[in-house]
């Protein structure tokens, strides 16, 4: 079945094409003429299962050069190896080295073969993401050892985002997976660490708990790395949702101190994962230190998390409960990555306090605005038919009564 292209991956795809053609207009050096097109790869099922295919690819080189901006000289290279600090290759006579760390004049430039690579880019743009996959794979593979250099020295991380992309079109994760865990992610640029982290999520939906968490756990994140600190944040909500708040909670902690714009969501989410653990005392030493204004992001938050503490009490008052997850919603945003945990909690405290038609109308609500959360199905399941009664008595607080 064919899926929509997200904006994000048309982008990537386009770069890639970019980048590449960019850097050989830059060469002023005659360019070497390229290898001749192979036969296209048969496109079966059998024949092209989800596994890794790191090994089947071990020692293939690509055809790469660099290409230095003052002299303007291009010089075929291979890659001897990948050192902590640099790429050392084999060409000129001699070996050369390329830094990790910091940009220079020395450039590499990866040219694929062109007629692979638009047979590849046409079966992408179609979304035929297995076609894709196979045209893709033979360029893809030989430039993995030069991920780990700097995005100004090195363009091809695009068409490994690209790729990273088609596998997860493809439903083809044990290959993304197997990738990821290839390339130094303390390294390589940050948008490659991006679709590093979308590959950690999809992980996670489809129950993959320990390669995702595999995959965040080299993730950088401190110093000039906070930058992944929101692609992380979205793995870790899958994760939390998906009952792994104490995995979670290790993460939060050390996000809580990082001064980021995440640092007041992370410290909350540490908080709500120390109550889902029945850890009230260190949870109400955090809330209590916490203060938010009503129009920040994070507000809804904070009365999502006071709401927990508040139901974790010998004797909860509910409707102090109800009136903190009120405010919350109120002041919240449906765009905000909480709201369906603040939703089902209303509704779950709709539901202990004896209203179940105002927790199925919250049910309700929750599918129609977030069909495939984990959340909006647990809630679906907590959906008991009841009847509305008349208000008896005119000032009464409550207006409804429910009967099951």
């Amino acid at each position: 079945m064919k899926m929509k292209i997200s904006k994000t991956a048309i982008v990537s795809a386009t770069f890639a094409i970019f980048a590449i053609s960019a850097y050989a207009q830059d060469a002023q050096a005659p360019a070497q003429q390229p290898a001749k097109a192979p036969e296209a790869p048969a496109v079966e099922a059998n024949k092209n299962e989800d596994r890794s295919y790191l090994a089947d690819y071990e020692g293939k080189q690509a055809n790469v050069v660099l290409f230095d901006e003052k002299s303007k000289k291009e010089t075929p290279v291979t890659v001897k190896s990948v050192e902590s600090n640099e790429v050392i290759f084999v060409g000129g006579g001699g070996e050369l080295s390329v830094s990790k760390k910091k940009t220079s004049s020395m450039k590499v430039i990866y040219r694929p073969d062109s007629q692979t690579w638009v047979s590849a880019r046409n079966a992408y743009n179609r979304g035929n993401w297995d076609e894709s996959v196979a045209y893709m794979r033979q360029l893809i593979y030989p430039i993995i050892p030069l991920m780990s250099l700097p995005a100004e020295t090195f363009k091809g991380h695009v068409m490994l985002e690209m790729y990273l992309q088609a596998l997860m079109n493809a439903d083809r994760m044990v290959e993304a997976e197997s990738i990821v865990s290839a390339i130094s992610l303390s390294d390589c640029a940050h948008e490659l660490v991006s679709s590093a982290l979308a590959v950690a999520e999809m992980l996670a939906q489809k129950d993959k708990i320990k390669e995702a968490l595999a995959i965040i756990e080299r993730v950088p994140f401190t110093g000039d790395k906070i930058e992944n600190i929101p692609d992380m944040m979205k793995v870790l909500s899958v994760l939390r949702k998906k009952g792994m708040a104490k995995e979670c909670a290790v993460y939060y902690t050390k996000l809580m101190n990082i001064e980021s714009p995440q640092k007041n969501e992370a410290t909350l989410w540490m908080v709500y994962c120390d109550l889902s653990l029945g850890k009230k005392m260190s949870a109400e030493i955090y809330l209590n230190q916490i203060k938010l204004e009503k129009t920040a992001s994070e507000f809804s938050l904070l009365q999502l998390t006071k709401g927990m503490l508040e139901s974790a009490k010998d004797k909860p008052d509910l409707r102090v409960v109800l009136d903190l997850y009120a405010e919350g919603i109120v002041f919240g945003s449906l765009a905000s990555p909480w709201m369906p945990e603040l939703l089902y909690n209303t509704g779950m405290a709709y539901k202990k306090y004896g209203k179940q038609y105002a927790a199925n109308e919250i049910f309700a609500q929750m599918l129609a605005f977030y069909p495939d959360d984990v959340l909006t199905q647990k809630g679906q399941k907590e959906i008991v038919k009841a009847e509305r009664k008349k208000v008896k008595k005119a000032d009464e607080d409550d207006e409804d009564e429910d009967d099951e």
